[in-house]
């Protein structure tokens, strides 16, 4: 029974994939297309979309879900066509982190030599062992044979890395992509302090920390709510598709922009805080993405990385703060924007 309702879906993502490559516009195609419940990633996808279309509005976007791009490979590779653009998702991915992940972009890099490629603002991370060496081999050898590819970095460390590993390319630094978008509404603050923390490999607070964090709110009678960017189930699905993608971002976000205080180790929860205007305490990850990232809002008082749990002021409920972001970033997207107008 599963395998024949596997087969179902994968057919049911053949055909509307294939209705949406009938359209005569030209074609941006984006990669790596998560449909998990990991708010970071989807905000990704819905920033990237959004960019997109405002800088190339008379493209049809057609996104290609992990599902598909790794049960019918060749089927995709016989509807795209050498002047559709190809994106690849940004993230965290490059590097030997999610080693899937980036086998999958070298498979596609070393398949669509003909077709302009954009790797969009990622973190790389390569570690010291024989299998990152291997892995960091094959992507020089196959990044370096492709004429029109173009990989973002979203902070310096990756920038710099990409330089020294990528000479024969277009190397760019541009910020994390989320924050091209904006929120405009605006909520009632609750008196709520909201703790979005991760639970995977990459977490690197302790969770003796987080407890005297706790135990500090309770001192003090603030309410608190633990969280994280994983939504729980919503309408009973939990996979998150397209039709669900903006619904389940904005709940996020409202839920940031309700609360007074946020304390995360997630890059997109110090990032969903910069975009609510909400003050934030980052706590780092095992590798350098929040820290880089970090620099491009570091003006901002109200979002504060931090090392330990007593470096958590929770007198910074009691603070007003100013929140000059959006025209600044704005600015040091016009790299991407001239790249992906560039003909």
């Amino acid at each position: 029974m599963k395998n024949i309702l596997r087969t179902i879906k994968l057919l049911i993502f053949k055909v509307c994939f294939s209705l949406k490559c009938l359209s005569g516009r030209e074609k941006v195609f984006l990669f790596h297309v998560p449909i998990n419940s990991n708010m970071g990633d989807q905000a990704i996808i819905y920033a990237e979309k959004k960019f997109v279309n405002q800088y190339l509005p008379k493209h049809k976007w057609i996104e290609i879900p992990y599902y598909l791009e790794d049960r019918a490979f060749d089927f995709i590779v016989n509807k795209i066509k050498p002047n559709d653009l190809i994106l690849i998702q940004g993230g965290g991915s490059l590097g030997d982190l999610y080693i899937k992940e980036e086998m999958r972009t070298q498979k596609i890099v070393e398949t669509f030599v003909n077709n302009k490629i954009i790797i969009m603002p990622q973190t790389i991370t390569y570690r010291d062992s024989e299998e990152s060496d291997q892995l960091k081999k094959r992507a020089i050898e196959i990044f370096s044979k492709h004429s029109n590819l173009t990989i973002c970095a979203r902070e310096k460390i990756s920038y710099h890395i990409m330089l020294e590993l990528f000479p024969n390319n277009n190397v760019l630094l541009v910020p994390d992509i989320v924050l091209f978008l904006t929120y405009p509404e605006k909520n009632k603050r609750k008196n709520q302090v909201l703790l979005l923390l991760r639970h995977d490999f990459e977490k690197r607070v302790k969770a003796e920390e987080i407890d005297q964090i706790i135990k500090d709110l309770e001192q003090k009678n603030i309410s608190y709510c633990l969280y994280d960017t994983f939504l729980d189930d919503y309408l009973y699905i939990k996979k998150t598709y397209s039709f669900l993608r903006k619904r389940r971002i904005y709940k996020l976000l409202k839920k940031c922009a309700n609360s007074k205080l946020i304390i995360t180790d997630r890059l997109h929860g110090m990032v969903f805080a910069a975009l609510t205007h909400t003050p934030c305490y980052v706590f780092e990850n095992l590798n350098h993405k929040i820290r880089g990232v970090y620099d491009w809002i570091s003006d901002l008082e109200a979002i504060q990385l931090v090392s330990r749990a007593k470096d958590v002021d929770l007198n910074i409920l009691e603070q007003h703060f100013g929140w000059p972001l959006e025209n600044k970033l704005l600015s040091e997207f016009q790299k991407l924007i001239d790249e992906l107008e560039k003909k």
